[in-house]
């Protein structure tokens, strides 16, 4: 339906603008959850690209034959952001990194990326108003995230 690659990237853009404005409105939770969904459709996009796929859908079969799993959940119903990054070739990368030095050279990253993937899909049931320096920090750590998805 709305899979197509040019309509995920539209999609990415959306979330993002409608965040910035429920932050600028002080909707400080509803702009964490958006931007929670601009990451995760800003990964999904990013590894449409990079396994030359133009449906979300057709993305599994091709994950599934690389990372050589036998059957995994679909990947256009999964929201979880880390889940997602083990896909991404410059996760990955850092990853291995990680493990092969006593110090991780992306530290900055990885803490944003902890932060950023504490963002849940099931925010949206929450009455919470949520607090402002909540929101400025999830965006702050969503846009380094983002920007290294997007670059690596």
């Amino acid at each position: 339906m709305y899979s197509g690659l040019t309509t995920m990237r539209a999609a990415s853009l959306r979330r993002y603008e409608d965040a910035e404005a429920l932050l600028k409105a002080k909707r400080w939770l509803g702009a964490i959850y958006l931007y929670g969904y601009w990451v995760e459709i800003t990964i999904k996009v990013r590894l449409m690209e990079e396994y030359g796929v133009e449906k979300l859908e057709a993305l599994n079969p091709v994950l599934q034959r690389t990372f050589g799993f036998a059957k995994m959940p679909e990947i256009h119903r999964k929201h979880t952001i880390s889940w997602l990054t083990f896909f991404h070739p410059g996760f990955i990368r850092l990853r291995d990194s990680a493990r092969s030095s006593a110090r991780p050279t992306h530290v900055n990253l990885l803490e944003h990326l902890a932060l950023v993937d504490g963002w849940s899909s099931e925010l949206r049931y929450s009455p919470d108003k949520g607090a402002e320096s909540d929101a400025e920090n999830y965006r702050a750590a969503a846009q380094i995230v983002v920007r290294f998805v997007k670059h690596s």
